[in-house]
């Protein structure tokens, strides 16, 4: 939310500054800005639960088991042996 804030504060008042006074800039920044970190707030717990469903339905959430997203261990060697994942493709 801070870059959507950053993005508002810049673009605004280069796009918006001959239309408007400055105390209408700054009340369309402040209501908009609001509106975007509410939209945020309110729709990402429906987001998380329509994935979750999308996710039992399909079955899909089988291809980040036994995977390490750690930068520092991307290059360690543990074994030649080829790893696969639960459909058979190489990981």
């Amino acid at each position: 939310m801070i870059a959507q804030g950053i993005l508002i504060l810049t673009a605004y008042p280069i796009s918006l500054s001959s239309k408007y006074s400055s105390i209408e800039l700054v009340n369309i920044i402040a209501t908009t800005w609001t509106y975007k970190v509410f939209i945020a707030l309110f729709l990402l717990p429906v987001g998380v639960f329509l994935s979750d469903i999308v996710k039992r339905f399909e079955n899909t959430d089988y291809y980040d088991l036994d995977i390490s997203y750690n930068p520092f261990l991307a290059f360690k060697e543990e074994n030649k042996k080829i790893k696969r994942n639960m459909f058979g493709e190489k990981k």
